[in-house]
């Protein structure tokens, strides 16, 4: 291929970002994404030849991020670079031991919670030293997903249920909102 030789040659036009999953708890923005793309040295991708573009090394920086479910970066034509990003949906909010809070999605997964949006998830209360970078270790929590994604699943227990309380023993007390329950 001429056209793909040609294509190779050109210097990147823009770095086009999509979101494969759009719900209510968008943490990311483009731009978010494109400073991970751009990684620790911060050298710009518009600009570069599309022949330079490492799409390998794009994608694990986005991929390593928490928050970042899966991501797919790839070339489409006329010198734009593709980026396409699924993120986490969180199930629950974890506060640990040391008052740190962290979000959990249905699989079990933890990451950061965000300054730029706070997403209306109950809280998860126990006596757990989880962190972001452990893996379970906590079984308590671990038995609460199926919970967590029922509630999550489920509009109208969404809106009651604002708390859950994970027991050492495996019981789980459910704290509703306070509001008008008439």
């Amino acid at each position: 291929g001429g056209f793909y030789a040609y294509q190779d040659q050109m210097p990147v036009q823009e770095v086009i970002v999509r979101f494969v999953v759009h719900y209510d708890n968008a943490f990311y923005t483009d731009n978010v994404i494109l400073k991970l793309m751009l990684g620790e040295n911060g050298k710009p991708i518009v600009g570069k030849r599309m022949d330079e573009v490492g799409l390998q090394g794009l994608e694990y920086s986005l991929s390593i991020d928490p928050t970042i479910e899966q991501a797919e970066v790839y070339k489409s034509f006329m010198g734009v670079v593709m980026a396409d990003v699924q993120l986490r949906e969180p199930v629950g909010r974890l506060v640990n031991n040391s008052g740190l809070h962290l979000y959990i999605d249905a699989e079990g997964k933890r990451f950061p919670i965000s300054e730029h949006h706070t997403a209306f998830v109950p809280l998860i209360r126990g006596d757990f030293e989880e962190a972001v970078a452990d893996t379970f270790a906590c079984s308590t929590i671990e038995s609460a997903l199926p919970l967590l994604t029922y509630i999550h699943q489920n509009d109208f227990w969404k809106a009651q249920i604002e708390e859950v309380v994970c027991e050492q023993s495996g019981e789980f007390t459910l704290v509703p909102a306070v509001g008008d329950t008439d």
